[in-house]
């Protein structure tokens, strides 16, 4: 059965939202949220959730190993919690998948395309590509 997904790539300051499906294993940048004011992302997520009707939500985190630093072990718990947050908000299953060099890929994308500047969306691109590969 085909599905839509919205991917987030998360960020203290701006979260990237990109958009996909399973009929054709494609995604493509949205936009970005500011991750602060609450009440504000909270309005922007729901207005897309309303918008796109995602059966499945996709949050990247980074892999976590005895060898990362504390501050991507501190990443990845933002992380969950923002996938749960999304669940118990939307009532939507959340998958969470390894966003590992995900920014860096967006900007040598957007950089290739002549553009500069957030690359939040397009990393949520990669992220949510990342997961459909396997469809």
């Amino acid at each position: 059965m085909p599905q839509t997904l919205l991917g987030f790539d998360f960020g203290r300051l701006r979260i990237g939202v990109a958009v996909g499906n399973t009929v054709t294993c494609t995604a493509e940048a949205l936009e970005i949220v500011d991750a602060e004011p609450l009440a504000q992302r909270w309005k922007a997520i729901a207005a897309l959730v309303e918008q796109w009707r995602p059966d499945v939500l996709v949050v990247g985190r980074p892999a976590v190993c005895p060898a990362r630093s504390d501050n991507v072990r501190e990443t990845a718990a933002r992380c969950e919690r923002f996938a749960r947050q999304l669940s118990g908000r939307f009532r939507l299953p959340v998958e969470l998948v390894d966003e590992s060099g995900s920014s860096l890929e967006a900007e040598a994308i957007l950089t290739a395309r002549g553009r500069r500047g957030a690359d939040d969306a397009e990393a949520a691109a990669i992220i949510l590509r990342q997961y459909l590969s396997h469809c």
